[in-house]
Parts: structure tokens; sequence; C-alpha cells
């Protein structure tokens, strides 16, 4: 299998690219309260693979509310939706911009014991936790990633400081924990 979740960073370069386009989904519904928590979804997710791995739980795209991405510092209609189908795995993925950062968040079905892997040769990583959740910080050039485990997989978060060219002074991991502490209180229950 040839995974490398630099997919978020790979969403990131998509994003700035399609930066004029409209979303071509609407707005999840706002959400009435400050950190309302989803009920698991059971219906299918808009996109699976062929492996027997579990199907994703979270869409950042879907499952996130205009209200809460305003809570997180970004701006709803700046959405943008980038799926990762592959026989393998699935990754659905989503980005939005703020004045200092473009994020983008992805949900995946890949084991977060995968990515530990995957990055255990890079010296910059650190483990943390993030809600009860195993979580791993991985500092990138005027980028930060943020891995943290669910019951399906994993959520990734990749935050570039560089939002559609325009390079700020603002450092890309600085509260990268608290962003991700707040999406995980978002997640469905049971993710």
């Amino acid at each position: 299998m040839t995974y490398r979740p630099t997919i978020a960073v790979a969403v990131l370069t998509t994003m700035m690219a399609t930066a004029g386009c409209s979303a071509s989904n609407p707005p999840a519904a706002e959400s009435s309260s400050p950190a309302s928590v989803l009920p698991m979804p059971t219906n299918t997710p808009r996109i699976t693979d062929d492996s027997t791995r579990p199907q994703v739980g979270f869409d950042p795209c879907a499952d996130l509310s205009d209200g809460q991405i305003r809570q997180l510092g970004y701006q709803p209609d700046t959405r943008r939706k980038t799926d990762y189908p592959a026989q393998d795995y699935t990754f659905l993925s989503c980005s939005f911009k703020s004045t200092d950062y473009l994020i983008s968040i992805s949900s995946g079905n890949i084991t977060f014991d995968e990515e530990v892997k995957k990055e255990s040769g890079n010296a910059t990583s650190a483990p943390t936790t993030i809600d009860g959740r195993r979580a791993l910080t991985i500092p990138h050039d005027q980028a930060c990633s943020l891995a943290m485990q669910t019951t399906y997989g994993m959520v990734i978060l990749t935050r570039q400081t560089s939002s559609f060219g325009t390079k700020t002074s603002a450092p890309p991991c600085e509260g990268i924990e608290d962003t991700a502490r707040m999406i995980s209180q978002f997640m469905p229950k049971g993710a």
C-alpha cells in the first residue's frame, strides 16, 4: 500500500488551485450550541473503499456546521471538499481559510498506529493527547499537522500559514492542539 497522509498537504495545494471556485455542496446546518455533539452517522459515507477497514465515521465537510467553523476561527464560505478514495483506504477531506491560515481536516480509516509508524523517523513529530485520544503533532515548513486517533482510524488536521500565496508570520503549530480539541468535541459520539 502506498499511503502517505501528506494527503492533507495535497489537499491544501488543491485548495489553493481552486480558490476561486464556489463550493459544490451547501454548508451544513447551523449548530444551536457551541459544542453540540452529533450522533455517529448510520448512513454510508459519501466515499467508501473495498477494504475490510471500518467506514469513515466523520465527514468534516458535512458534519461541521457553519457556526462550528466560525468557532474554529475559519470562514465557512471557504469550505472546499476533497476526497481521496482508494481501494485500501478512504479519506474525506475539507479545507477552510482564515486571515492567517488554511486548514485541511481529513478523516480516514488508516489506523493511528500506521500514521505513527510512518512518522517514526521524523525527529520533529511529538506524541500528545487530545480529549483522551492518542495524537501526534507533526511540524512541517510553514505548516503543521496533528493526527488524532478515532474509533474508525484517524482525523488529521494540516494547517498552513501561507494562505493562497500570502505568507503570514503566525507560527504553524501555535494553537493547533486547541483547534484539535474543538474538532474532537464536534465529532459524532463514538467516533
